[in-house]
């Protein structure tokens, strides 16, 4: 029968296993507003400078090989600095040894912060990054009010199949607010 109450209340098990997708993306848009941040902040307080390709290395990674290119590059003051770029790819890198790059670099330390120049990508990268985590959040916090709901509208049911057991004359029907009217 249709206003029969469910045997069962909606599985708690659910709710967990939305934690899940809460988890991820509040790591994914902590993870992104971190990179924006970061890279933010190298291009208020770095230099640039002119580097070249002089090479590339290939790391070993659980699955496969990693090419990241060598860049030497000279700063304002001090020695020729030569640093592995963190832009390393499945594949070898398109741009040939001897090809000029825009490095960014910090004053008090360019060998340890010196990186190549993204431009904007690295913004549309993590602002997606940040946007797929914002949307996880919230079919998170979605799916977690939709059990919520299906909850209660289970206790209550359970209470007026109760009260129809013990009091034939009262009523069974949920309220309006119970069933989203106004």
């Amino acid at each position: 029968m249709i206003g029969e109450p469910p045997k069962k209340p909606p599985l708690a098990i659910t709710g967990y296993l939305a934690l899940i997708p809460l988890v991820v993306g509040i790591g994914m848009l902590c993870s992104s507003l971190y990179d924006i941040t970061t890279t933010r902040r190298l291009e208020l307080g770095s230099l640039t400078a002119t580097g070249m390709i002089v090479g590339e290395v290939r790391n070993e990674t659980a699955r496969g090989y990693m090419y990241c290119p060598i860049v030497r590059f000279k700063p304002a003051i001090g020695l020729t600095v030569q640093f592995k770029d963190s832009s390393c790819a499945g594949v070898p890198h398109e741009r040939p040894d001897g090809a000029h790059v825009v490095v960014r670099y910090r004053a008090d330390a360019p060998a340890e912060s010196a990186a190549v120049a993204q431009g904007q990508s690295g913004y549309w990268i993590s602002a997606f990054t940040g946007g797929a985590g914002l949307l996880s959040i919230l079919l998170a916090i979605g799916v977690m009010r939709r059990l919520r709901r299906a909850r209660l509208v289970f206790e209550v049911k359970q209470a007026a199949s109760k009260a129809s057991e013990r009091d034939p004359k009262a009523p069974t029907t949920l309220t309006r607010n119970m069933r989203g009217g106004k």
